[in-house]
């Protein structure tokens, strides 16, 4: 009886909350654009509201006689240039694809995701450049044995990170970890973060392997705190079944950073982490690609969880992120608004005047303008990068010759980590990446411009004056100041050296 009562209950208050988020979700729809209405349908039939569901495809149809998720949805097929029922034509209905071509919303687990004692991590130790070469092997047991938070760990860290010594320190530090008696976790878990600051993931996710396989055997909670949040910031969801032991055995502090963990590789919302709702989460997502489990978190209810998803599509270029960006923008979360439009500018170069503080008129007047915009030239548009990368082929061959060049070029990337990437490889190069910073400084983008001059003055410890907003004529005399102390401290190559001083005739 009481199990009864309990059902009863529930049904009563799911039922109240959907009737309640029904009106918001149509308070947030144009009910003007078929696609929005298209998805409002899906909605209602995820949350048992079909005759609204069947509503609203119908109503999608009306605006767009040819919308074939509505069709679908309706049970009708295409047959020629007419639109008949799928039974009678005697074909089936394709099912409904969301944004991209997500599945369906009523896609169910094919069973329970591997644990983590089932997951085959490839253990092969990366390449080690020079096995001869041992500086970097005391540093990497100074580590072990040293504090968390003492000077020692930091020193070994920051020498294992420098450009003349990880591609050692990355293999060493793997080998260490697969040793029985390594119980260290907390400097490669440091090294993952450092380097993922600097924009390198790829030397980054050759330790996650080692560093999950090494946490079997660690019992120092900092240790296991430290890697659970590194490991969520890889978005590797391999590592998600140990992430969820670590939720259900671990204590206090470990538990908070797995639950950190859980929610970067999942995009739920972090104080709704669970150790059941992250099986939950794995059981459906774990034979799927990240691509589809993103795609599909697109059309979540929750605005967090959608801007989350179109923040990790982006690097996809799924062009379907961009009508529910401009959704987004109508958010009456602020936060969300703000990366909503953060990623908008990615896309188009422009923040459309967008202000998150905004009040709601003028926040929707803008993503009105948005949307009128996405509609017109959606079928026209093409990716920032790509525009940039055809400018930077028809480069002259002298300037694609010096890696440095395109480095420079590469700062003003909004494509994932290559800005932050071309910094490191600046930074990497030293001395011999001044001529092209000092180049750069000329760059059409002020962004670029001062990247150029920080990184000068962090490699040089030069802080000579220059203005990257200033007019073309101070900036000329500012770059010319810095070309003379290069050529005089011997740093410009003979090229450039002629280039800056053409020969009198």
């Amino acid at each position: 009886m009481l199990r009864t009562i309990s059902v009863l209950l529930l049904a009563i208050i799911a039922a109240t909350g959907w009737a309640e988020t029904l009106d918001e979700r149509i308070k947030a729809t144009d009910l003007s654009n078929a696609d929005q209405v298209f998805e409002l349908g899906k909605w209602c039939a995820a949350n048992n509201l079909p005759t609204k569901a069947r509503q609203y495809y119908n109503q999608a149809v009306k605006l767009d006689k040819d919308h074939e998720g509505a069709r679908n949805m309706l049970g009708q097929a295409r047959v020629g240039d007419k639109w008949v029922s799928a039974k009678a034509a005697g074909v089936e209905a394709k099912p409904a694809a969301g944004p991209g071509g997500a599945a369906p919303a009523d896609r169910r687990a094919s069973g329970p995701g591997p644990t983590a004692a089932q997951i085959v991590w490839d253990l092969t130790l990366p390449k080690d450049p020079n096995p001869q070469a041992t500086f970097i092997n005391s540093y990497i047991e100074r580590a072990a044995t040293a504090g968390n938070d003492s000077r020692e760990m930091d020193i070994s860290v920051a020498t294992m990170k420098m450009a003349d010594h990880l591609p050692y320190a990355v293999p060493r530090l793997c080998a260490a970890l697969l040793r029985p008696g390594f119980k260290d976790l907390y400097a490669g878990s440091s090294l993952v973060m450092e380097l993922l600051k600097d924009g390198d993931q790829a030397k980054a996710k050759q330790l996650l392997p080692f560093l999950t396989k090494a946490s079997e055997q660690v019992t120092d909670s900092e240790d296991l705190a430290t890697f659970a949040f590194a490991a969520g910031l890889l978005k590797d969801k391999r590592v998600l079944p140990r992430l969820i032991e670590l939720l259900e055995s671990g204590d206090d502090e470990v538990k908070a950073a797995a639950a950190d963990g859980v929610a970067g590789i999942t995009l739920l919302p972090r104080e709704q982490i669970t150790a059941d709702r992250a099986k939950q989460w794995w059981d459906l997502n774990h034979n799927i690609s990240d691509q589809q489990t993103y795609q599909e978190q697109l059309n979540s209810r929750d605005p967090r969880v959608a801007v989350e998803a179109a923040k990790a599509l982006y690097q996809y270029r799924d062009r379907a992120i961009v009508p529910v960006l401009i959704r987004l923008l109508r958010s009456d979360e602020r936060l969300v608004c703000s990366e909503a439009i953060e990623v908008i500018r990615q896309i188009t170069g422009s923040t459309w005047s967008y202000d998150p503080t905004g009040s709601p008129e003028q926040r929707k007047k803008r993503a009105d303008e948005l949307e009128k915009w996405w509609k017109e030239e959606q079928f026209r548009f093409r990716w920032i990068d790509e525009i940039k990368a055809e400018s930077a082929n028809a480069a002259s061959p002298t300037a694609a010759a010096d890696p440095a060049t395109e480095w420079v070029r590469q700062l003003g990337s909004v494509a994932g980590n290559e800005a932050a990437s071309a910094e490191g490889n600046l930074v990497g190069g030293s001395t011999k990446s001044v001529p092209a910073l000092i180049a750069g400084m000329d760059n059409p983008n002020r962004l670029v411009r001062r990247k150029c001059h920080d990184l000068l003055v962090k490699i040089t410890k030069q802080n000579l004056p220059f203005d990257p907003a200033s007019s073309d004529a101070d900036r000329a005399a500012q770059v010319a100041a810095w070309r003379k102390w290069a050529e005089e401290a011997k740093l410009m190559g003979a090229a450039e050296a002629e280039e800056a001083e053409p020969e009198a005739k």
